[in-house]
């Protein structure tokens, strides 16, 4: 799979990833910070623990399914604040 995009909350307590899939399907991936204390780093990377959020056609649908589990409305984020 291929990184396309990674984002956070402004907290910095959930992440995001997009990953294009090898079938050309777009992947959405939350990652969340872990309660254990050996695991107390969010590491959005291909394998780490995550939550799949979507699984789409097109990037767009990904990046909107993904923003918005991260609490974003559009323009509250930091990197749709970017964009």
């Amino acid at each position: 799979m291929f990184k396309i995009e990674e984002t956070a909350s402004d907290e910095g307590d959930i992440k995001g990833a997009i990953f294009m899939r090898p079938d050309g399907m777009f992947e959405g991936r939350i990652y969340r910070k872990q309660t254990d204390s050996t695991k107390s780093q969010v590491t959005p990377d291909q394998n780490g623990e995550f939550e799949i959020c979507a699984v789409t056609g097109t990037l767009i649908h990904a990046r909107i399914l993904v923003h918005e589990e991260l609490g974003c409305s559009g323009d509250v984020c930091n990197h749709c604040r970017s964009v």
